[in-house]
């Protein structure tokens, strides 16, 4: 059964939180050309690092967030930073969290209904974005992506399930794949009492999510190859994805260190993630880029950005679908670092650059922005809805 979690509600940064919450909104308001005057330009290929994102940098490394032994202290930097960066809040019409029996315990999400008109302009109901958060399988939250969350179901016209998967080490690979398919299919079986379009239910995330999302549409392929009538993602968004974990890539040794995400935070991240499991780098579900066969995947749009290390597996398996034939959307963000969904609120050249993501993947679902932002309460008791068993 599901049952209610919680009202949903606007995350809270904290005490704690609030200095690097206001250092950045001072980031955000600097102007390019003061940014330039406090820090050195960062180029390479002839693109430059966005100055509010390389100022942004320089907070980071004084506030103290660094790698460390320890998950809950560094999930809890994570979620101070995350939400120190969000961007602008949007209303949604309604938003409802959920716990439902998943594959092993309760699993939760979040189901975000954008405002404006529950139909789109052709008078069908709105897709659905299953989205999956990042943090390199350890970290992260529903809260740590509420905001972009929103900005998509607001600037997409989607509704969005953002998924609340288990995280490793506690839970070490496959437990994440898992969550993330039976997540998908939960939402195409519940379609109807979601209020959204069945045949049009995409899956989407960032970094770490971003594998899971492509995760999703391998099994998902796979078994749609056997068995009929087995749903399968109308769209996959991936945001600066991880696809190769052992990949020697040019970007990889060029932003090893210093650009927010560095190679020692990564080997934390496959320790915990792969190693802890006894799973197999090689694995497609732990690397996608390794996966036989991707005929007959969805249509993508994968987003890379300039300064990320993760910058080249991303282009490549985006290569590797166009090569199998699918419709593939490529876009190399410039001047960005890895995250910047998340930095929406330091840099408005973020902000642009993930209203431009959202619009991609409007069109590739086709539909249009739902409207203006409600501003009415948006709290309501989850629907309790049976659980699905797979």
């Amino acid at each position: 059964m599901v049952t209610l979690v919680r009202r949903a509600r606007r995350p809270r940064a904290g005490v704690t939180t609030l200095p690097l919450k206001v250092a950045s909104r001072a980031t955000r308001g600097t102007s390019g050309g003061v940014a330039r005057r406090l820090v050195r330009p960062l180029s390479d290929d002839g693109d430059t690092l966005a100055p509010q994102l390389h100022f942004a940098l320089l907070l980071h490394r004084l506030a103290g967030f660094g790698p460390s032994p320890d998950p809950v202290r560094m999930r809890l930097d994570h979620r101070r930073a995350a939400l120190a960066a969000a961007g602008p809040w949007v209303a949604m019409k309604q938003v409802t969290d959920y716990a439902t029996d998943g594959p092993a315990g309760a699993l939760l999400a979040r189901h975000y209904t954008p405002p404006g008109a529950d139909l789109d302009e052709f008078g069908r109901p709105r897709p659905l974005v299953v989205y999956f958060h990042g943090g390199g399988f350890v970290l992260g939250d529903l809260d740590v992506v509420d905001h972009v969350c929103r900005l998509l179901a607001a600037t997409a016209g989607v509704h969005v399930f953002s998924v609340d998967y288990r995280l490793a080490p506690e839970h070490p690979f496959p437990a994440a794949v898992d969550d993330a398919e039976f997540a998908f299919l939960w939402a195409h079986e519940h379609a109807d009492r979601l209020g959204i379009d069945a045949s049009r239910i995409a899956v989407a995330g960032d970094s770490a999510g971003a594998n899971l999302a492509a995760a999703v549409c391998q099994r998902t392929v796979a078994r749609a190859r056997l068995v009929a009538d087995t749903p399968v993602p109308a769209a996959q968004m991936l945001l600066y994805p991880s696809t190769y974990y052992l990949g020697d890539f040019p970007s990889r040794r060029k932003f090893s260190t210093g650009y927010f995400l560095e190679q020692q935070e990564m080997d934390w991240f496959f320790a915990s993630y792969v190693l802890a499991g006894g799973a197999d780098a090689g694995n497609p579900e732990v690397s996608p880029l390794l996966a036989p066969d991707l005929a007959g995947h969805p249509p993508a749009v994968i987003i890379t950005a300039a300064f990320d290390p993760l910058r080249d597996e991303g282009e490549a398996y985006g290569m590797r679908l166009r090569d199998a034939g699918v419709p593939v959307v490529m876009r190399r963000q410039q001047g960005m670092l890895h995250g910047f969904m998340n930095m929406t609120g330091i840099s408005r050249d973020a902000h642009e650059a993930a209203l431009a993501a959202a619009g991609t993947l409007a069109a590739l679902l086709g539909t249009t922005r739902s409207g203006g932002s409600e501003t009415r309460p948006e709290h309501s008791p989850a629907k309790r809805l049976p659980a699905r068993s797979i």
